[in-house]
């Protein structure tokens, strides 16, 4: 709403500048116009019609508007001011926009305002530019608040893994707990799903989306389990704006593999996040077919290595000799984790020709 009264403002400032810029002209013009009657007035004198009221030439007998015939002649200071206040007439100072002198504020009056104007646009520029800040800097501070949650997490998983080790030890038996969670998740999901299948994803998809981490790895998990039904729920939230959604879209996607979810891993490829471009790009290894294939050929040409990396890596993966001229000239590249991942890759493929 902000927003609308400020632009509506910046329009009416531009409107008044354009009122004030025509005004100029158009008042010196009438001047211009004023100053020609002047001179022909200290020139000759004038009669004016006393049925039109037109002034004409101290030389004509007879009105030529309307035939009458014209009276005693005015003497010039009386012609020039019956002339300039004349409004009936058909002189050029009884058109518009000249019939009216245009009304401009003093100069100082001007300065003020434009001041007033500029004064207003510097304020809500600063404000919204402290706004934008202001919120990416809240987004960055969430993402770093998640990643340390999830280290302690895993330090916490790892101390009690120790401990259960150490207790194991004492007792003659070890204990195995999995570090692939930050925290052990249950092997069950604690939804309470119902409904058809369509109902059950639109569920999974709102706990996909859960603050807390194992809930949002359980609604994964069960999303895959669920396949190609959660495919087009999973397809639309590939731009989700939180990229942990994203890593687990993605995720679900690759594992479940159905074709008609790839146009949206390539749509991905184009997402202004390295981490998630990486990602899609890793995740068309699942996916066959000429349009993936040329998704991942354009790919090795991304300005960013470890894309490169990735396209690399999805082409060794699919396991098809046909890339290979393409992979093997990925062995000159720049970088050197680039070349390394090439050489990798033409030795695999190679080797199943």
């Amino acid at each position: 709403m902000v927003a609308v009264f400020f632009y509506i403002f910046v329009v009416a400032g531009l409107l008044i500048f354009l009122y004030f810029i025509a005004a100029v002209f158009i008042n010196k013009k009438r001047d211009r116009l004023i100053g020609t009657m002047q001179e022909e007035f200290t020139r000759e004198k004038f009669r004016k019609c006393p049925q039109c009221g037109v002034l004409n030439s101290g030389k004509a007998s007879v009105c030529p508007y309307c035939k009458t015939e014209l009276g005693a002649q005015l003497p010039p200071d009386i012609a020039e001011a019956a002339a300039v206040s004349e409004k009936d007439g058909k002189g050029p100072l009884s058109q518009f926009p000249y019939k009216y002198l245009w009304p401009l504020p003093s100069s100082q009056l001007l300065i003020t305002l434009i001041s007033i104007y500029l004064v207003i646009i510097f304020i809500y520029g600063f404000f919204a530019g402290v706004y934008t800040l202001g919120k990416k800097g809240v987004e960055q501070l969430n993402e770093v608040t998640r990643t340390a949650s999830q280290k302690a997490a895993v330090r916490d998983a790892e101390s009690e893994r120790r401990a259960h080790e150490s207790a194991g030890q004492k007792h003659g038996t070890l204990s195995s707990v999995s570090l692939k969670t930050p925290t052990p998740i249950p092997t069950s999901p604690p939804f309470n799903l119902s409904g058809s299948p369509e109902e059950q994803v639109a569920e999974l998809m709102i706990h996909l989306e859960s603050e807390d981490w194992n809930k949002s790895v359980l609604a994964k998990k069960a999303l895959i389990g669920m396949g190609k039904v959660a495919s087009p729920a999973l397809a639309k939230e590939i731009k989700h704006p939180d990229q942990m959604i994203r890593t687990h879209v993605i995720t679900a996607l690759a594992e479940i593999a159905d074709p008609s979810s790839a146009n949206a891993l390539m749509e991905a490829v184009s997402h202004d996040d390295v981490v998630t471009i990486v990602q899609a790009v890793y995740a068309l290894r699942h996916f066959k077919g000429e349009k993936v294939y040329s998704k991942l050929k354009e790919t090795l040409n991304h300005k960013d290595w470890r894309v490169r990396c990735a396209a690399i890596a999805a082409l060794e993966k699919m396991g098809d000799p046909k890339v290979l001229t393409e992979i093997r000239s990925m062995q000159k590249d720049a970088n050197e984790r680039v070349q390394e991942a090439a050489r990798k890759a033409v030795a695999t493929l190679e080797a199943k020709k």
